[in-house]
């Protein structure tokens, strides 16, 4: 049996593997593999992304020990699986309906996964908030090298592969599950009237799910619509990769330091710090095309992204009781890829749709400055 570190990291490793692909990959497969066409696909991605928010929360509610999460997580992985060889399969003889209703099912399913494995490390590793960094950068590295070899592969044989390369990866998560050891800690029931109750007793707990969220959301123009944005500008797959190894690799560099120096008492500066580096980051995005100017600013992630991310696991696993840890946590991750993500993403494709260029950076760099001068108006909160 894996000690509990090493099982948390592979876990964190093969969910990132698999979250790569869908990432980079998936849409791709929907369009060329499974001849979707491109607007039926973002309605997909659209709406999907409310009803995972909706199905990770009700999710959540129904948790009610550890253990159950390892069952949990079992049937969601190997539901998701199954539907992956549905499609791959049987995609010749499904409707163009049936296809995108089991498609919504997939990554319905799929939602709820990286909010219980976060809260798997809550439970598992002893002061989670002072470890988190390290145990983090598995899902980082692996996330990189997803993107690039299966990448490499998928240019070699075609999009053709993508299922079985997805399969594969799902199955190495399955097996990563089965390590998780019986013997840890078990909680108390998970409540929704707890989680209120806590809200209402420590009302910082909605302001940083929210602000937090809403930094991650600003991403939405980068996540969707970067890669078309620098190849229109003239830039080769090699350097729009190199773009993104960057932003991965000064992820990777953050999470590998930040558990030597960070204390709750940097929390709010940090926010504030996060909110205003985001601004800079897209506006900078916008105005700027030279390569190696856009090489320096995508370093910026690891603050934009990494840093914000670490900011509200710690806040959680800190100041928040432990009972209400999963909600917390289901939340944060609903809101964002749930609802800021998708409701911003859609925003920014009539941005692009109507300007036809890269004005969606102006949205994504007003949001932040909201989000700063807010936290500035707000004051210094006393966690």
């Amino acid at each position: 049996m894996l000690s509990k570190n090493y099982t948390i990291i592979s876990l964190y490793f093969f969910v990132f593997l698999v979250i790569s692909l869908l990432t980079a990959y998936f849409p791709l497969w929907l369009y060329k593999g499974l001849q979707l066409d491109p607007k039926n696909i973002g309605y997909i991605l659209s709406f999907s992304g409310i009803l995972k928010a909706s199905f990770t929360i009700m999710l959540a509610l129904y948790i009610k020990n550890n253990n159950s999460l390892k069952i949990f997580l079992l049937y969601l992985v190997f539901f998701v699986f199954i539907l992956l060889i549905f499609l791959s399969l049987f995609k010749s003889i499904f409707s163009y309906q049936i296809m995108i209703t089991i498609i919504l099912i997939f990554l319905i399913a799929f939602s709820p996964i990286l909010p219980l494995i976060e809260t798997l490390y809550s439970s598992m590793v002893e002061n989670p908030f002072k470890k988190y960094g390290k145990v983090r950068i598995g899902g980082s590295v692996s996330f990189c090298l997803g993107v690039f070899i299966f990448g490499y592969f998928i240019e070699i044989y075609s999009i053709e592969i993508f299922p079985l390369i997805l399969a594969s990866c799902l199955i190495l998560m399955l097996a990563s599950i089965f390590v998780i050891p019986k013997n840890f800690k078990v909680k108390k029931n998970h409540n929704i009237n707890k989680f209120i109750k806590s809200i209402k007793e420590n009302k910082d707990i909605l302001l940083y799910i929210i602000v937090c969220s809403l930094l991650q959301g600003t991403h939405a123009m980068y996540y969707g619509y970067s890669t078309i944005s620098w190849q229109r500008t003239g830039l080769d797959f090699f350097n729009i990769g190199t773009l993104w190894l960057f932003a991965i690799a000064s992820e990777i560099f953050f999470f590998l330091i930040i558990d030597y120096f960070f204390k709750s008492s940097y929390l709010y500066k940090s926010l504030i710090f996060c909110s205003a580096i985001s601004f800079l980051r897209w506006c900078l995005t916008y105005f700027v095309e030279n390569f190696y100017c856009l090489l320096f600013i995508q370093t910026l992630h690891g603050v934009t992204f990494a840093l914000t991310h670490y900011i509200m696991i710690y806040f959680i696993n800190s100041k928040v009781q432990k009972e209400s840890r999963l909600l917390a946590q289901t939340f944060y991750f609903a809101l964002t890829g749930g609802f800021f993500i998708t409701i911003l993403t859609i925003s920014c494709g009539y941005i692009i749709s109507y300007f036809k260029g890269d004005e969606g950076y102006i949205l994504m760099s007003l949001i932040s400055l909201f989000s700063f001068l807010f936290l500035i108006f707000k004051g210094r909160l006393h966690v």
